[in-house]
């Protein structure tokens, strides 16, 4: 999985054929004592959620995250969405943002 989750990059590269991936999923410090974030990866076509990652404390990353189906080779256009949690379990609103998903 090339890139990392800042804001603002637009191509994730996952192994085609394969289900698991390596990823580096960050809640940065800045969300410290505030949120959990959790991630989710959407196809744009049909709007299948293709993974979701568990929540991640603040200065913890996901490195791994599983696909709930392998990709063929292609590039596909895909969402990331980010979603934190406050502290206290509420929900608040998300971030989208739309990515190029390339399979190799």
């Amino acid at each position: 999985w090339s890139g990392n989750c800042n804001p603002g990059f637009h191509t994730l590269t996952v192994p085609a054929g394969q289900d698991e991936v390596a990823v580096d999923f960050l809640d940065p410090i800045e969300n410290e004592e505030k949120y959990y974030l959790s991630y989710a990866i959407i196809l744009k076509d049909g709007g299948e959620v293709l993974a979701t990652s568990e929540y991640v404390p603040a200065v913890s990353s996901i490195t791994r995250i599983t696909l709930n189906h392998a990709l063929s080779k292609g590039e596909y256009d895909a969402i990331l969405r980010v979603q934190p949690c406050r502290m206290d379990g509420t929900l608040t609103n998300n971030a989208e943002m739309e990515v190029s998903l390339k399979a190799e």
